[in-house]
């Protein structure tokens, strides 16, 4: 019933966008605080709005910076990494069940939900992946 994992802020960021589509969801209490808000930025470019926001991520902290991201979108995210901070890990969001990273970028969450077998449900797992800081970047 507890989540030691994930800040409070991350987590109930995670708990509102699974509760739209199962209110009954069984999700534990966050206790762990940061004190920072999950960033939510619209980018008319998806993939340069993901790599900005994985760079910006890189400065916050010390560890690992996932960019999580669909498949729509996996191909130009891999070229425009590719030879960037190695900090920096581009994954498939059904990749990260039981992974832990110090933060994420989610890119195209509705892209994630439409794509993925468990829908929501895997969106979810992708959203609790941070330990520390998470910016979910939205096509605009």
């Amino acid at each position: 019933t507890t989540n030691y994992r994930n800040a409070r802020e991350i987590f109930e960021y995670a708990a509102k966008v699974v509760r739209r589509s199962v209110p009954d969801a069984d999700i534990p209490d966050a206790v762990r605080e940061t004190g920072v808000e999950p960033a939510e930025v619209r980018e008319r470019d998806v993939v340069a709005g993901s790599v900005s926001a994985a760079n910006n991520l890189l400065a916050e902290v010390e560890g690992l910076v996932a960019v999580i991201a669909p498949a729509k979108h996996f191909a130009a995210l891999a070229d425009s990494l590719d030879g960037g901070d190695e900090r920096i890990v581009l994954v498939d969001p059904m990749s990260t069940k039981g992974l832990e990273y110090d933060a994420t970028v989610i890119v195209d969450p509705d892209e994630v939900t439409r794509e993925s077998p468990g829908g929501v449900r895997v969106l979810y797992v992708a959203l609790t992946r941070a330990a520390h800081r998470m910016t979910v970047v939205l096509p605009g």
